[in-house]
């Protein structure tokens, strides 16, 4: 079985830009908290960055599968709110 059949880049890209945003946006709140200066301790080489990367992915694939249960949570409750509506009880 050839991975790269089930596997794009545009599946990759999809996972990691929402997880950039949420890792950044993960980081600036702990920034914000007594935890400051061990996070400003961080080096900037080229480990971190590929550890910033396999994090960014990892929590872009959690936020996608969050985003996907919230969207069918919704989408059933507007569904038996329509239903509700056309058939409304006594």
């Amino acid at each position: 079985m050839d991975i790269s059949n089930r596997f794009s880049l545009e599946d990759f890209l999809a996972y990691l830009f929402p997880g950039v945003t949420g890792t950044l946006g993960i980081y600036v709140l702990l920034l914000l908290t007594p935890l400051q200066p061990s996070l400003t301790n961080f080096s900037n080489d080229f480990t971190t960055g590929i550890i910033f990367l396999v994090l960014s992915y990892i929590v872009g694939i959690l936020l996608s599968g969050i985003s996907e249960k919230t969207f069918q949570y919704y989408e059933n409750q507007s569904k038996i709110k329509a239903i509700k509506t056309q058939f409304p009880t006594r």
